[in-house]
């Protein structure tokens, strides 16, 4: 990984050198999920607002297609994001951004507003009705909604009782990290002072060289047609097998002769 060229060569350097770098991301080839092609493990869903709106305003500079979900999450609040509406809204469009990059989660976790976002991209409930419970729960003591529902297309699992394993893909999509989440979790929004936008990709270059298919060129819509570039599995050596002698004088014609034998 890298912003410039600097860094990419350092990292082409470091892979080359078999060291460890920060710009390197290896993998151990284990698959990310049953489907090692789209499933991407658990997807949870929690943190508060505080940091919602920071790490918002960071994915929609780079990359467009989180910027269109949020637009319409947005849309569906009258275009005003606070409270639980912020955090939602930052949950849908992540995930909807990991989804246009051919991804599905395997299971989804929830808490807090999480909850109706775990639900929604599950299948439980379509946009309209989870915008409108979580409307309400910016809104206390409101009428109770009439919800249509729907069922999950994915499994919901319970926060308060699903035990995480260690094994398989985390992703926490919330501002601040899962409680219990397990140790391998990836934070989709760091909060270390990575920048936000390289943390996703750290995320999805992980579960990349983990045996998930990444559907790159959806992450970065507008820009550059971003490629795979195999590289060589063995050092480059240069090394002559011409005759340097001269011709002879006589002007007779002379084989050169490469290593394996065999005029040339």
């Amino acid at each position: 990984m890298g912003a410039h060229r600097a860094e990419l060569l350092a990292g082409l350097h470091a892979l080359a050198n078999g060291t460890p770098h920060e710009n390197v991301i290896g993998g151990t080839g284990a698959t990310a999920g049953p489907d090692a092609d789209s499933d991407a493990g658990t997807w949870a869903f929690g943190g508060s607002a505080e940091r919602a709106a920071q790490a918002t305003t960071a994915l929609r500079e780079r990359f467009p297609a989180f910027a269109a979900a949020h637009d319409e999450v947005s849309e569906r609040f009258g275009g005003a994001l606070g409270g639980d509406a912020a955090t939602f809204a930052l949950h849908v469009a992540l995930a909807r951004l990991l989804l246009a990059a051919e991804l599905r989660p395997g299971a989804v976790v929830g808490r807090g507003v999480g909850e109706v976002s775990a639900a929604h991209l599950a299948g439980a409930l379509d946009l309209p009705d989870a915008c409108r419970l979580v409307a309400q729960r910016d809104a206390p003591g409101s009428d109770a909604l009439a919800l249509t529902g729907g069922k999950p297309t994915v499994p919901v699992l319970d926060a308060g009782s699903a035990p995480f394993a260690e094994a398989g893909a985390f992703l926490d999509f919330g501002p601040e990290p899962f409680p219990d989440a397990p140790r391998s979790a990836e934070r989709l929004v760091p909060g270390d002072g990575r920048a936000v936008g390289r943390g996703l990709v750290e995320a999805l270059a992980r579960l990349h060289t983990s045996g998930a298919t990444v559907g790159w060129a959806a992450l970065f819509g507008g820009g550059p047609r971003p490629r795979a570039v195999p590289l060589p599995t063995y050092a480059f050596q240069r090394r002559r097998f011409w005759l340097q002698e001269p011709p002879p004088a006589d002007g007779a014609p002379v084989a050169a002769y490469a290593s394996e034998g065999g005029p040339r």
